[in-house]
């Protein structure tokens, strides 16, 4: 009962025509020069991108933005992975439309992918692997990238365990293999410190910035639908977490976590004051990076919390951990992106950190509270009841539980913080 709320809702999507159905793109294929067959596969991509989103028509989706900026989010990216394996038969995985971020990166993967399966004569036949995905290294992770997909044992285990009840064993052995993984102490190890990933852009200011949870991807998929609320008129971007993808470094404690994301909204917004979005723990990322800057004597203008609880112990039991993951990693079970051992070990990681001690701060918040209760909790457990630890808190409830509401309500959440924000 509990996983029947992360489920999404059935959703119509437009059907294609045959001019790509899979005999038929081939022969068109075969008759091609490789920018030909290159242009066929955008025009694919395009049309079944358009056909996921329910567009009517493949002009609706731009050559060169990301999918996450057109509205993809990991489970539409299923979607999209699924309708391209059908019409070419490959066998893609649902991270392709992440790996490649554009249909005009994507397209001439997909013709590499059929020149290797041999339906294609002619040109490069070594389909090439998956860009390199990491954003945080450090000299010592520099040459660690695999993008090869690999099984995972942990999380297969912690399917197994949670199951029999001893997910909170598990959990505590798996914060103990995070400690082996490389760690940077501050921002200063690092080899550079990526801008946030851009999901949504428009003329208003201040523009979004935004801070996932440490559940799920922890990165900018989890801000996809909230984000089309603003797109076209504000900007909104997402900082992601380190250490959640392969090759990646852990921030080593609070404060390694706080510097790097202190540095990503300076070098993101410049010398313009932004809003800090957080969902879930993310909104205590959030505040503790509005608060760090508003030291350093840059500006944050507002600061937006999407039901994160103060905290009130040294870091989350490993029995709730588990129960965490294991229905993350059910709700997302055609995700082979998720679920990792990178994924659980960092999740183990940050959920382990001490947050308490945040420091007050005198920026304007918007608490966003969910009013229904995930089934098998109750109210009480779910609903954050006020953040005092701002001095001007402006507390609002809106549809969903504390997961439908960035998933199924989305828009009714982004909704809000609109509102908030134009007042």
């Amino acid at each position: 009962a509990c996983l029947r709320a992360l489920a999404p809702v059935p959703r119509a999507v437009r059907e294609t025509g045959s001019q790509f159905a899979g005999p038929a793109l081939r022969e068109r294929l075969a008759r091609g020069t490789e920018a030909e067959q290159v242009r066929i596969l955008t025009d694919l991509v395009r049309s079944e991108a358009a056909a996921v989103l329910g567009h009517d028509s493949p002009e609706a989706v731009a050559v060169d933005i990301t999918f996450l900026e057109q509205g993809f989010d990991s489970l539409t990216a299923v979607e999209l992975r699924n309708r391209v394996n059908a019409i070419t038969g490959l066998r893609l995985t649902g991270a392709m439309a992440f790996d490649h971020p554009t249909p005009g990166e994507l397209a001439p993967f997909l013709r590499e992918k059929l020149a290797a399966a041999g339906v294609l004569s002619g040109g490069d036949t070594s389909a090439k692997g998956a860009r390199d995905s990491r954003r945080y290294r450090t000299a010592d992770t520099q040459d660690t990238q695999d993008t090869g997909a690999k099984p995972s044992t942990l999380s297969s285990s912690l399917k197994r365990a949670v199951h029999e009840g001893r997910g909170a064993e598990l959990l505590t052995l798996v914060r103990a293999l995070a400690a082996f993984r490389p760690r940077f102490a501050a921002a200063g190890e690092l080899t550079e410190i990526p801008e946030a990933t851009v999901v949504a852009r428009g003329p208003q200011t201040p523009q979004l910035i935004c801070f996932p949870s440490f559940a799920g991807s922890s990165d900018a998929q989890e801000f996809a639908r909230f984000a089309a609320g603003f797109r076209g008129r504000r900007a909104v971007s997402v900082v992601p977490t380190p250490g959640f993808v392969a090759g990646e470094p852990l921030a080593a404690d609070v404060g390694a976590l706080l510097d790097v994301c202190a540095e990503s909204v300076r070098k993101t917004a410049g010398d313009k004051p932004a809003v800090l979005v957080g969902f879930s723990s993310g909104g205590l990322v959030a505040h503790a990076v509005a608060a760090r800057l508003a030291e350093l004597g840059v500006e944050v203008a507002r600061l937006v919390l999407i039901d994160t609880f103060v905290p009130e112990d040294a870091g989350v039991p490993e029995d709730v951990q588990a129960a965490l993951a294991g229905a993350v990693l059910a709700a997302n079970a055609e995700q082979q992106n998720l679920g990792g051992d990178e994924w659980l070990t960092a999740l183990a990681h940050y959920y382990s950190m001490d947050w308490r001690g945040l420091s007050r701060t005198a920026i304007p918040t918007l608490l966003l509270r969910a009013t229904e209760p995930v089934p098998g909790l109750t109210p009480a457990d779910l609903r954050p009841s006020t953040w005092d630890l701002a001095a001007e808190t402006t507390v609002a409830d809106v549809p969903g539980d504390h997961f439908s509401m960035l998933r199924d309500h989305a828009a009714t959440t982004a909704q809000a913080v609109a509102e908030w924000l134009d007042t």
